[in-house]
């Protein structure tokens, strides 16, 4: 939150990012970071963005269209500027079309969580004098799991580590963590709630650490927003919050161009944007 108010930042229809922001006495305003910040550089399909508040202004971060991570950041007097933070670690890994992303600060700079194109989750940090480097955290933390598709991603800083949470091929929430010395691991946690509510195609993920444990947020296959959670010595649990509430209202699902869906009690779809219908059987969008 900047000072004088919130910015939200997400992309227009010619792949620039764009800032909306309250300005306190001023209102709300819309401004095109993308041409802000004199770049050629468009955000790829689908991407998800993520940001956090430096001492000198927004980072911003999102996938190109030639699949490298970004960062478009204000810098104070000498205002917005575009690093593609992919080529400044050197990195051959490229991001997959669509994935989500999730950034914390950590003391010596960003830690930035993509899928690449392998489906393995990815961390892109800052690590002060040694720069930009990239880890295939799924790999390190000796993981055969892999990213669902489009999956979104959401991180915190514990204790000993950060937690990543994603959607896996098989539509259930997991927790690739770090644990001091025992190093990376990657958890089943739809598995160890002993859930069979399996995630949306493509769901966005949010988190946020209550007293006892983690809480995390997603869309289910019947489009109902759950919270999985962790709660201490009675462990992993998850609820239908859609269902708590006795709401009806139903989440909206993503459907990118080309994507095809099948999961259990689901039938295979391929569909484009647009228009979105929904039966017992299958979600299309046309």
């Amino acid at each position: 939150m900047a000072s004088d108010g919130p910015r939200i930042y997400y992309v227009s229809s010619n792949q620039h990012l764009n800032e909306m922001g309250y300005h306190g006495s001023a209102g709300w305003g819309n401004f095109d970071v993308t041409a802000l910040a004199a770049t050629g550089t468009l955000v790829g399909p689908g991407t998800g963005i993520a940001t956090y508040l430096a001492s000198d202004g927004p980072r911003i971060y999102y996938v190109s269209s030639n699949q490298h991570l970004n960062e478009v950041g204000y810098h104070g007097s000498s205002g917005w500027i575009n690093f593609d933070v992919t080529a400044l670690a050197g990195s051959g890994t490229l991001a997959a079309m669509g994935t989500g992303i999730a950034v914390y600060l950590d003391s010596d700079g960003p830690r930035v969580y993509y899928v690449d194109t392998n489906q393995h989750v990815d961390e892109l940090g800052y690590h002060g004098s040694a720069g930009w480097v990239n880890f295939d955290v799924t790999t390190l933390a000796g993981s055969s799991t892999v990213a669902g598709a489009g999956t979104g991603l959401a991180t915190y800083l514990a204790a000993d580590g950060p937690r990543i949470y994603y959607s896996d091929d098989h539509f259930h929430l997991n927790e690739l963590g770090y644990h001091g010395s025992a190093g990376w691991g990657n958890f089943d946690v739809t598995t160890l709630a002993d859930s069979n509510t399996l995630a949306g195609a493509n769901t966005g993920i949010a988190v946020y650490l209550a007293f006892d444990g983690p809480r995390i947020y997603y869309v289910d296959s019947d489009w109902h927003v759950n919270e999985l959670g962790y709660h201490g010595s009675a462990g992993w649990n998850n609820f239908d919050v859609t269902a708590l509430t006795g709401s009806s209202t139903l989440a909206a699902v993503c459907c990118p161009t080309g994507t095809a869906v099948a999961r259990a009690s689901r039938a295979a779809v391929s569909w484009s944007a647009g228009a979105i219908t929904r039966s017992p059987q299958a979600v299309t969008c046309t």
